[in-house]
């Protein structure tokens, strides 16, 4: 007898807290153009190319997608919400200090490397629930976690270049954002990892457990599907 997914229930919960997820990751992250525009017509950073502001917009997509196998390791061997909850820590305080960034350096390292991993710590661990709960109904829920991502970039990315006009400095709009971001992330981020459970509980493996990490890692990282 197998124990198909429901297709409903607490898995509409789940749905709501992916939502939120992608709203305050992928959706916040999409606020970067306006700042990328307003970067290049203001010379913002000295030395700073559009090659610059474009990699650094590109790194947290790139480590918010090239990093899940490497956190879904790490969710097995400490479990979902520990995850989610370091990533939770990690984007914010990414957003914190690039409001302060004065650097090419330091924008690479806050709004590029942190944002960017912090964001693979919440949304990767996230994705994987959703499949638990719906079998017949998981395109439409995979599709309605995924309004999210459209939203947020809607929200944040008017939010940002309002108050760029208003205050003609993005160090200003910077601050504000990462408070408001910062809430808002944080908020919705919490409220999304307190309430999303897997429908078939997994059991961390813990640090110690050598052997079935090393098989995790074997299972998660193949080299085959690497080569092809």
């Amino acid at each position: 007898t197998l124990d198909l997914p429901p297709d409903g229930g607490y898995g509409w919960v789940c749905c709501l807290c992916g939502t939120l997820v992608m709203f305050s990751t992928c959706g916040s992250n999409s606020a970067f153009g306006v700042f990328l525009a307003y970067y290049l017509n203001n010379s913002t950073f000295a030395g700073a190319s559009k090659y610059d502001y474009a990699l650094i917009a590109g790194m947290p997509v790139f480590f918010g997608q090239g990093l899940p196998p490497f956190v879904l390791l790490l969710m097995r061997i400490f479990g979902l919400k520990p995850v989610m909850s370091f990533g939770i820590v990690v984007m914010c305080l990414g957003f914190v200090l690039a409001s302060y960034s004065v650097s090419l350096w330091q924008l690479y390292l806050t709004q590029g490397f942190l944002s960017g991993v912090g964001i693979s710590f919440i949304f990767a661990p996230a994705t994987t629930v959703l499949p638990g709960w719906f079998l017949k109904k998981r395109s439409f829920a995979m599709g309605l976690s995924l309004v999210g991502t459209g939203a947020g970039g809607v929200t944040y990315s008017l939010s940002v270049h309002k108050m760029l006009d208003n205050t003609g400095n993005q160090k200003l709009a910077l601050r504000i954002l990462a408070i408001t971001c910062t809430i808002t992330c944080t908020v919705t981020c919490v409220v999304a990892t307190i309430l999303i459970r897997q429908r078939v509980p997994i059991k961390p493996t813990g640090i110690r457990n050598w052997k079935a990490n090393k098989q995790l890692f074997k299972d998660m990282v193949s080299g085959n599907i690497m080569r092809k």
